[in-house]
């Protein structure tokens, strides 16, 4: 679906371009198919399996993330790194994502690919709204996710038992 979305995304945004990072050899070949399926072979460039340092620097240089899921209930930890770092998100409006991300500090989409792309190209077409958002998921991290916030919950935990 992502794929297909990005079709939509690059007939609004033509030199907008998506690095698709991880994935096994097979499944990078996979999706080069169905990005030549859609027409958008030349606007994706797909990384295949990354050291962990190398793809997060790699994130650093785009100016949205993506995490297209459309299942699942347990947060991906990119989300929180995103967060910390204030990348601008799109995210879909899925539990996995939700119950970390709302609007006021992600742009979240339905599951559809044109709901997908209009998110995606709000994220990459308004910059100011992209950066706001980021910054307010950046603060929230700061507030909720942080190692200073983590061990303020444990002082006050542990104060509580003693």
């Amino acid at each position: 679906r992502l794929l297909e979305a990005f079709a939509l995304v690059v007939r609004t945004l033509p030199d907008a371009g998506l690095l698709v990072i991880g994935g096994s050899p097979r499944e990078v070949e996979y999706y080069r198919g169905v990005a030549a399926r859609v027409g958008v072979s030349d606007a994706i460039h797909f990384s295949g399996q990354l050291p962990h340092d190398e793809a997060q620097r790699l994130v650093a240089c785009g100016a949205a993330s993506i995490s297209p899921r459309f299942a699942g209930n347990n947060t991906p930890m990119k989300i929180y790194q995103l967060m910390a770092v204030g990348m601008p998100m799109v995210a879909t409006r899925i539990d996995s994502h939700t119950q970390v991300l709302d609007d006021d500090i992600a742009i979240l989409s339905g599951l559809s690919p044109p709901e997908l792309a209009d998110a995606i190209v709000v994220a990459l077409g308004d910059r100011g709204r992209a950066q706001a958002v980021a910054e307010r998921a950046r603060k929230c991290y700061d507030e909720r996710y942080s190692r200073r916030a983590y061990e303020a919950k444990v002082r006050r935990a542990l104060a509580l038992v003693s």
